[in-house]
């Protein structure tokens, strides 16, 4: 009777934690795609910075490339915002589920760099505002459609 017990109950712990409702789809790591993307970018404790539009153009290779509009500001200077011009490229990593993005490819001191993860529904990471000394300032983007 008590083998019959600690089964049953196994049983029911079992059955109980495969049903839960807990779902890794929505962890699942996707791809980068061509396409319109709103973002914002927040500074490390994350207070917002700005909101806009961010284009992915080109997926050629490994590169990626586009433009992004900033459309509304809550900060008006920021570490680094100087230096973005509205065109971004970068390199995707080899199983294209991650980038590193250059918000100013023209220019090789001083840039907001971005880190990019591509998720279910949107793409996460991090930005840093780089100069030759080393970072500088430093947060989180995040783009989605």
């Amino acid at each position: 009777m008590r083998n019959l017990i600690y089964f049953l109950f196994i049983f029911f712990i079992a059955g109980f934690f495969s049903c839960s409702s807990s779902s890794y789809d929505d962890l699942e790591v996707l791809t980068f795609k061509e396409g319109e993307y709103l973002f914002v970018m927040t500074d490390s404790v994350n207070n917002k910075l700005f909101e806009g539009v961010f284009y992915i153009e080109k997926l050629v290779d490994k590169s990626i490339s586009g433009t992004y509009e900033v459309n509304k500001k809550y900060v008006e200077n920021f570490p680094g915002s100087s230096s973005m011009r509205g065109e971004f490229d970068g390199k995707l990593s080899p199983d294209g589920k991650s980038a590193f993005i250059n918000t100013n490819p023209k220019i090789s001191d001083a840039n907001v760099l971005i880190r990019l993860t591509a998720w279910k529904v949107s793409y996460v990471g991090r930005w840093e505002y780089s100069t030759m000394m080393g970072v500088r300032a430093w947060g989180y983007f995040k783009a989605w459609q």
